[in-house]
């Protein structure tokens, strides 16, 4: 099915309290300049904790949207659960199946402790969705760190069909701790490029090898010009154009702020200053996803603040 996309929908959440680990959305007809849709909620999570936070959108093969989110309650403390959401909706405003996916079923898991912004894409090699999330056990977290997994499934809503969770990166490359991985094909390249906490940049030539460190990373930088701690990547194209935005959340840091930079070559990073994209909410961790004009209005009218 061909839709012609031509705006974007931003999915964040807001805080940590938890009226604020929900879904929230904004939309843009131009990538940058970003609106808030309604102050309320335009999903509150009735599974698990009840709160979701990180939340990801895909637009299935099947032409369903998927929303998945991280199954947490922050006031429960960081390593506090050990699962994530599932929502599906038909149109992005009525989500009328959900589901949850735990990760302490798995055999290298039953420890879990935390579980953490999961994202899906199409793998062609498979046939199937990759869902990929940052992983960490209460047994081996001095050891090991939390790190980068994915696993397939033909049906994201069918827990028992998600195959057990295999690392995607090489732990000796990786400092500190590998979180909040999204995934875009650069065209370039003609590789994956997985960018994950903030702004590390990995590579690999198919989905299901190992990602590498490019060496690189974006260079987000706070007000002074210091390097500016980020999280919540996420990569998305500027419609019909040969250009990248890279997002992510500076909120809790050093930065305050969201943050976003450009690249038109994947080589290269331009941070874009506060002026360039305009927002008027403050999100955490979202991701954005292109929509068509029929989409865009009939968010607007499902949740127009004025309505």
């Amino acid at each position: 099915m061909h839709i012609k996309k031509s705006a974007y929908l931003f999915a964040y959440f807001i805080g940590n309290r938890p009226e604020e680990e929900q879904l929230f959305y904004a939309i843009s007809e131009d990538g940058y300049n970003f609106r808030k849709l309604s102050d309320e909620p335009v999903l509150k999570s009735y599974l698990g904790k009840k709160s979701m936070r990180d939340p990801f959108i895909l637009r299935g093969e099947d032409g369903k949207f998927y929303v998945i989110a991280t199954d947490m309650k922050c006031s429960e403390g960081w390593a506090s659960q050990s699962s994530i959401v599932v929502y599906k909706s038909d149109d992005l405003i009525n989500f009328y199946e959900g589901t949850i996916i735990e990760y302490k079923n798995y055999n290298g898991f039953r420890d879990c402790e935390r579980a953490w912004a999961p994202q899906a894409i199409w793998c062609e090699e498979k046939n199937m969705y990759m869902v990929y999330l940052a992983l960490q056990n209460k047994s081996t977290a001095n050891t090991t760190g939390i790190l980068m997994y994915r696993q397939y499934t033909p049906d994201l809503m069918n827990p028992s069909l998600y195959t057990e969770p295999e690392l995607m990166v090489d732990p000796d490359e990786v400092k500190h701790c590998a979180i909040d991985g999204d995934i875009i094909y650069d065209p370039f390249g003609e590789r994956y490029i997985m960018y994950y906490s903030g702004k590390q940049i990995t590579s690999a030539k198919k989905l299901t090898d190992i990602f590498h460190h490019t060496g690189d990373i974006v260079p987000f930088l706070t007000y002074d010009g210091v390097p500016m701690d980020v999280e919540g990547s996420n990569i998305y194209q500027i419609i019909g154009e040969n250009k990248w935005i890279i997002a992510a959340d500076g909120t809790p840091f050093n930065g305050r702020r969201y943050a976003m930079a450009e690249t038109t070559d994947f080589k290269s990073y331009r941070e874009l200053s506060q002026g360039e994209f305009p927002f008027d909410f403050t999100p955490r961790h979202g991701y954005v996803i292109h929509i068509s004009d029929e989409e865009k209005e009939r968010l607007e009218k499902a949740f127009s603040k004025g309505r």
